[in-house]
């Protein structure tokens, strides 16, 4: 499957690759599961008959017990019980019976199975008295016992060899994991190949998108640029009687200032549409000490238009893999991004050094802190939505809610991650992790 280069429609097929697999996990193990369970209650439910018989014909080894004939012949009749076989999967059970007195000597045995000798027989009545559980290791072999205690003291124990079960059963738990893998492997090649197919539509869609919102912003430039020049041909003509064209000269100031906000809007829409294309970057090796220091000499001076103060804490020689337009690009999102949104005559810092993402992923981290109104968990989980600004800004600043989402698309193309924080109280901070 080609991928594609869209990031939103590459997470859509893994999460519907993801789901298939999950649906098929889950029903694979549902059927091995139950046909598992079937297979050893029926192989119990047999050594369990087999044991309870073998005791019963130990026991009156030439008259049945009152009425066993008559049940036999009609279960034998009935089909429930085949002749000369015990209730269960038509397999014969193998077992060996002991007489033990009140004393504990074995008085006689009768042993189906040939290759448990008498001591091995004697070893397991003894560990079997000892501690009564119904089940017994012997060697490479494992039994369950059965007693049944009679009037004159004398207890019977059956014994019946279940190791071949045991190895039976791990036997289709091993064919079923093989099984499971083999569908596994098989189904994640269907489900790669039908993500593409479900998700071809939606990537057309988002394609066609992308296309239309950069081809429009390119046309939209050309008619604008025309009508800010137009505009300000007409207000130096009116700026010659200023005081008669003083209405007139408004009307222009206010066209223009539009038109400065659209002209933003469209710078904005062709870069976040040139992000969504993917398009490649070169990277390079870039000082972002000298970004920093750059984009901070820039912005000194609209701050202090502004009556706020921009201060920067920088260490020196940090380097990474880059595109530097970019970067440059993404510190001017977060200091303008502060310079908005901060209280008046307030201090915002900008602070780069080196360090350690959870104490171990070493790297490099940027951070932007301003002293605004409070980032609520609700804001900060939106803030890198298109379009998305807080409801209690969006009247007081200008802005169209796309600087942040073009900061994101900017870290995630050098591999960062960029995430905001609040104290809740009057501090707001930006950040941006470059590992390195």
């Amino acid at each position: 499957m080609k991928k594609s280069k869209n990031p939103v429609i590459n997470k859509l097929k893994m999460k519907f690759i993801l789901i298939m697999m999950i649906i098929v996990v889950l029903f694979l193990g549902a059927i091995f599961t139950f046909q598992y369970l079937i297979q050893k209650k029926a192989m119990e439910t047999e050594n369990w008959s087999a044991l309870s018989k073998a005791i019963e014909d130990f026991e009156f080894p030439f008259n049945m017990k009152p009425g066993e004939g008559e049940r036999i012949e009609r279960d034998r009749k009935e089909g429930e019980i085949p002749f000369g076989q015990s209730k269960g999967m038509g397999r014969r059970v193998a077992t060996i019976v002991v007489s033990v007195d009140s004393s504990g000597v074995i008085t006689k045995v009768k042993n189906d199975i040939f290759y448990v000798s008498n001591s091995d027989i004697t070893s397991l009545v003894k560990n079997y008295l000892s501690d009564e559980k119904e089940y017994q290791h012997l060697s490479d072999y494992d039994f369950i016992c059965m007693k049944k205690e009679l009037d004159n003291g004398e207890i019977l124990i059956s014994f019946a060899d279940i190791s071949n079960d045991i190895k039976a059963l791990n036997h289709i738990l091993i064919n079923a994991l093989k099984i499971g893998l083999v569908v596994f492997v098989v189904m994640l090649i269907v489900a790669v190949f039908l993500s593409k197919w479900v998700t071809y539509p939606v990537e057309k869609a988002w394609n066609d998108q992308k296309r239309f919102i950069a081809d429009a912003s390119h046309e939209l430039k050309t008619p604008l640029t025309v009508i800010m020049s137009g505009t300000d041909m007409v207000r130096r003509s009116l700026k010659k009687d200023e005081e008669k064209n003083r209405r007139d000269l408004k009307r222009l100031d206010n066209i223009h200032f539009e038109s400065e906000r659209m002209k933003e809007l469209i710078g904005e829409l062709i870069e976040v549409a040139r992000g969504d294309m993917d398009q490649k970057t070169v990277f390079e090796e870039v000082s972002l000490t000298e970004v920093a220091e750059d984009a901070v000499l820039s912005w000194e001076a609209i701050y202090f238009e502004d009556k706020k103060t921009l201060t920067a804490s920088v260490e020196e020689g940090l380097l990474i893999k880059g595109d530097r337009t970019k970067l440059r690009r993404l510190m001017d999102i977060l200091i303008d991004n502060a310079k908005k949104y901060s209280y008046e005559k307030s201090e915002v810092t900008l602070n780069l050094k080196k360090w350690k993402y959870k104490g171990i992923k070493e790297g490099i981290l940027l951070s932007v802190t301003d002293h605004g109104a409070p980032l609520s968990e609700e804001e900060i989980s939106h803030l890198f939505e298109r379009f998305y600004r807080a409801d209690k800004t969006r009247e007081a600043t200008n802005g169209y809610g796309l600087g942040l989402t073009i900061a994101e698309g900017i870290a995630k193309e050098h591999k960062a991650r960029i995430w905001a924080e609040s104290d809740g109280k009057d501090l707001n901070k930006f950040y941006v992790f470059f590992p390195v």
